[in-house]
Order: C-alpha cells, then structure tokens, then sequence
C-alpha cells in the first residue's frame, strides 16, 4: 500500500490541467470526498435502506445515519440545480453578448 497524506475520507479535486507532453492537473485542493463525489457523479445509486452510495458506479460509501444521507442527497441535488442554472445563465449570456466581429447582417445574408 502507497503512503498518502489524504485521510480516508478525503479526495483530491483540480481546477484545469496543463496538457505538455504529459498532463499535469493544476490548482488541486483536498477536499472531504462524499460531497465532492455528490456534486460531480453523473451518476449516484442508492440502497434502498440508504445506507450505501455508489457514485459512477465504482466509488462506494458506506454510511449509518439514514436522515444524514437523505439530508446530503437533498443539498447536493439544490446545489446542482443551482449550479446547472448559474451554468445555462451564462452560456446565454455568451450567445447574447454584442461583439465587435460579428457579421453585418446584409453579407450574412449573401451566403444563406
């Protein structure tokens, strides 16, 4: 086994990666792994007790407390509601965003 100063609860997360002749991930921070997991899964399988998540179908978690994980599983889903929207507001915005090299809509109309 490989020493780690990761505590067994504890993933890491990178914010971009700089790709040279090998990738290096850049802006990396430990962060506690089942919210972490929660927020990024694109998927996330329940036991019916609920007392067992897997994340993307290879990251299990193991947990007691029934109203504790029904209580996360709450938060992440507000959460990633909440970041979908912020994240189509954007990509809107974007689309709608006056810009100096836009084609005049005379030559435009040229090639349709």
């Amino acid at each position: 086994e490989l020493p780690s100063t990761l505590a067994p609860h504890e993933g890491l997360a990178f914010g971009s990666i700089l790709q040279t002749h090998m990738p290096f991930m850049m802006h990396v921070t430990r962060c506690p792994a089942l919210p972490l997991a929660l927020l990024c899964a694109a998927r996330v399988d329940v036991a019916s007790d609920c007392k067992m998540l897997i994340c993307d179908q290879w990251l299990q978690f193991s947990l007691e407390d029934t109203d504790e994980v029904l209580c996360l599983l709450e938060d992440a889903l507000v959460l990633r509601i909440s970041m979908h929207r912020a994240l189509d507001e954007e990509v809107l915005n974007l689309f709608e965003a006056d810009c100096d090299d836009d084609v005049p809509e005379d030559l435009a109309s040229n090639f349709c």
